[in-house]
């Protein structure tokens, strides 16, 4: 965890948050569940880039999500697909049945999966509470911090989320 700090490696969104801090946080807080969440919808008006990433890379994007699941200690990683990119769903359905045929050199007792979930296209989603309230069934409104998404997240447990680029 400390060479993802020392790399000084930001958030792509707004904020430009520390990985290392964000992921070591997430690693920290208890939980006997943890998730990785991808937000790949993006909301801005001619933004393509998690578009592009899910249809020709998905293997990059779901391979950071493994090794943020390795270092957090979470075992589900939801990607937040817009379903206005179908390419982007089946690229990404195709890369998955691919990785669940690969053998990694991890200790036994870590496993992980991916789950895909459809987006509606909510511009409001690119905050990560707000994105949170969606995948859980609710309305797509920003939650108050504190608690940040690394203590209480998704179903109120540990959770990373970054944007697919």
């Amino acid at each position: 965890m400390n060479n993802i700090s020392d790399s000084g490696l930001r958030g792509r969104g707004g904020a430009g948050f520390p990985t290392g801090f964000k992921w070591k946080s997430c690693r920290d807080a208890t939980g006997d569940e943890k998730y990785i969440v991808c937000n790949a919808d993006e909301g801005d008006a001619g933004a393509y880039s998690d578009r592009y990433l899910l249809e020709e890379r998905p293997h990059a994007v779901m391979f950071g999500m493994l090794m943020a699941g390795y270092l957090a200690g979470a075992k589900v990683g939801v990607l937040y697909i817009r379903d206005e990119y179908p390419a982007a769903i089946t690229k990404t359905e195709q890369a998955i049945a691919e990785f669940e045929t690969l053998s990694f050199n991890f200790p036994e007792s870590f496993t992980f999966r991916f789950k895909i979930v459809r987006g509606a296209g909510a511009y409001i989603c690119g905050e990560e509470t707000a994105l949170i309230n969606a995948l859980e069934g609710k309305r797509a409104n920003p939650r108050a911090k504190p608690p940040f998404p690394q203590v209480a997240g998704l179903f109120g447990k540990p959770t990373i989320v970054n944007s697919s680029v």
